[in-house]
């Protein structure tokens, strides 16, 4: 289950974490076709949160599904996808021109 603190708009963790993780996926897709596809495919998984972002709870075979397949959604040449897993084994996974930042340059306030 997700609490969430109405005062703070923070979301709680408690057992859903054990066997799901919230997804956080960003991206910047140049051609319009293909990013109207992901957006699509996306909407399948979670709810858009922001104009280029998707918040998913997902299991790990979900998520194992979403790795393997948003790929074919761009261009790694010009685009890039951003998928932040959140739970307790955290992961980043970056796919096309933009690079990651360097954890030791990011500042949690």
């Amino acid at each position: 289950m997700i609490k969430i603190n109405k005062n703070q708009n923070a979301i709680k963790n408690t057992t859903i974490f054990s066997q799901k993780a919230l997804v956080l996926v960003i991206y910047d897709i140049s051609n319009d076709k293909k990013r109207r596809e992901l957006v699509k495919y996306l909407q399948s998984y979670g709810g858009r949160v922001q104009k280029s972002a998707f918040e998913c709870i997902m299991t790990k075979k979900l998520y194992k599904n979403l790795i393997k397949d948003i790929k074919k959604y761009m261009d790694p040449k010009t685009d890039s996808i951003r998928v932040y897993k959140l739970n307790r084994d955290n992961q980043i996974l970056n796919f096309g021109v933009n690079k990651l930042t360097d954890l030791n340059e990011i500042k949690i306030l």
